[in-house]
């Protein structure tokens, strides 16, 4: 109960912290188990968030032990379907608990569950895939031995991709790989070339899940912030940002604008869109801005050198908004006579939405201005 009342708080917030969602087929998020989730992890928790709140079926995680310490904090965790794993750098004691985590993943496989595992074992805001541990191999070994399941397990490979790890209003791309079951792997061997197998396996289907971008970091955001509306056709999108990559690359203005951002393909129609946006705006900023820059700004110093900024905001954000949004609405029908102003506050997360578009216009006519007559041709026959 706890759990299904959470994900429908998180898509709903979802909808506010991200401005577009993409995946090539959505028809996986309806799949049941036994399956393996095998991603990349490139933004701590909201990786999880995020993939978990798609499926229909309640996922389990496999999330850092260290989270897990304090009773309270580890009992929600628990309800939310999380499981500890531990790392040696989070002490060599707790590495035996790692036992019962695995046998946790084999009774939810046994019980046709799904667990998330995170391949890559630690998180970096990059895109880049990192080398693989064999935690996902080990679970799906094992679990092979069980001849109840064995049939039926699949390992399903994912990758995410952000434009953006810091900033509000993220584009994501959530590409699924074909899934990955004994059949792909026959003849059973030993153990470790098996272990060998699988994760050669698993590396080549989630490097084409994943967006890489080594030479310059920030052609990877550049493309995931302004291909969206170009390109209709789900299954083919990441492959063709891959296409597009070396090129980004070669724009010599990239690192002069905000490359998390998109750049206006239509200046006159955005500055439009800023003028008739702008009311909602101001009244979003007036509503929401005692709450969000005081808690921005707190997380930022505190997740300062982390991975954990964004997960951390979206987590803050999801506890406190709805308190924040009953307290002032219940203040304006105290103090508050106008009606109209009423209104205003009651829709409070329609602003911030129109505020999120006005942000996305705005900063596209930011990125325009700052490049020359030359460099706005060079990336107009990039993305076109």
């Amino acid at each position: 109960m706890f759990y299904s009342f959470t994900k429908v708080l998180i898509r709903l917030a979802l909808k506010l912290f991200c401005s577009k969602i993409t995946v090539n087929d959505s028809s996986y998020f309806s799949y049941s188990g036994p399956m393996i989730l095998a991603c990349n992890h490139p933004n701590s928790f909201l990786d999880a968030i995020i993939i978990g709140s798609q499926f229909k079926q309640p996922v389990h995680f496999l999330a850092r032990g260290d989270a897990f310490r304090k009773p309270l904090v580890s009992m929600i965790l628990r309800l939310l379907k999380l499981i500890p794993i531990y790392r040696l750098s989070e002490g060599r004691e707790y590495l035996a608990l790692n036992d019962a985590t695995f046998e946790k993943c084999q009774q939810v496989l046994l019980n046709k569950g799904i667990v998330l595992i995170f391949s890559e074992g630690l998180c970096e805001n990059s895109w880049k895939l990192r080398p693989l541990k064999k935690g996902t191999s080990r679970i799906f070994f094992t679990a092979l031995q069980n001849p109840v399941i064995a049939n039926e397990l699949t390992v399903l490979p994912i990758g995410i991709n952000y434009n953006s790890f810091q900033h509000f209003g993220k584009k994501i791309i959530i590409h699924i790989d074909k899934p990955i079951n004994i059949n792909d792997l026959l003849p059973i061997t030993k153990e470790a070339e098996n272990a060998s197998r699988f994760n050669l396996l698993l590396v080549k289907k989630l490097s084409d899940c994943v967006l890489e971008s080594l030479q310059i970091p920030e052609a990877a955001g550049f493309l995931l912030s302004n291909l969206f509306d170009n390109y209709t056709t789900k299954p083919s999108l990441l492959q063709r940002l891959k296409e597009k990559l070396p090129d980004v690359e070669n724009i010599s203005a990239l690192r002069n604008i905000n490359a998390s951002f998109q750049i206006s393909k239509n200046i006159f129609l955005s500055i439009f869109f800023i003028v008739l946006l702008s009311p909602f705006t101001v009244m979003s900023m007036i509503f929401h801005y005692p709450l969000y820059l005081p808690l921005y700004n707190f997380i930022k110093i505190k997740t300062k050198g982390t991975v954990f900024f964004d997960s951390v905001l979206f987590g803050s954000l999801l506890l406190i908004y709805p308190l924040y949004w009953i307290i002032v609405n219940m203040l304006s029908i105290i103090f508050i006579k106008s009606l109209l102003l009423k209104a205003a506050i009651f829709f409070m997360p329609f602003l911030a939405w129109f505020h999120l578009k006005f942000k996305e216009q705005l900063h596209g006519v930011w990125n325009y201005l700052k490049l020359s007559q030359v460099e706005r041709n060079q990336v107009k026959e990039v993305l076109h």
